[in-house]
């Protein structure tokens, strides 16, 4: 996955949108749910952002003491 963000530039984008736009407007009324700790959450985590785990992903919660990527918030599905 972070082959694939580097070879688009994503990073880049996810980082600055965070950090330049979404951080200074909407903290604290702001929450990132996704179902990739590596990528979502860690986003949210590096923007200081609450994050929503949804364990219908490509990530379980074994993999969230193997990644040392913790969210605040873990939930089944969006269902």
């Amino acid at each position: 996955m972070n082959r694939i963000l580097k070879k688009y530039l994503l990073q880049r984008y996810f980082y600055f949108l965070i950090t330049n736009i979404i951080k200074d407007h909407i903290k604290g009324k702001t929450i990132i749910i996704g179902d990739r700790l590596y990528t979502d959450i860690k986003c949210g985590h590096n923007a200081n952002i609450d994050t929503c785990f949804v364990l219908s992903g490509d990530n379980g919660v074994k993999d969230i003491n193997a990644l040392k990527i913790y969210p605040k918030y873990i939930i089944r599905s969006l269902q």
